[in-house]
């Protein structure tokens, strides 16, 4: 998520505004301390303007890509 957020030169807290949650949320799921519920990830896909498979796919990770390919099915 760092990458797309920074892509777009947006700050933690000003994608934390976007989304409606804290900076430091926003912080903890980047360095990944925090898991992520369906609903704030669907918050930050809208607000980054990317799929969940953009979201994982510099994972080289067969289970990884299987979770993309099921969220790109699932309606979020």
């Amino acid at each position: 998520m760092r990458f797309y957020r920074k892509a777009k030169n947006l700050t933690q807290a000003q994608l934390g505004e976007m989304v409606e949650l804290p900076q430091p949320y926003v912080e903890d799921i980047e360095r990944g301390e925090r898991n992520i519920s369906l609903d704030n990830l669907q918050k930050f896909l809208v607000a980054l303007h990317i799929t969940p498979s953009q979201l994982f796919e510099n994972y080289d990770n067969k289970q990884t890509k299987e979770l993309a390919d099921m969220l790109n099915r699932v309606q979020l």
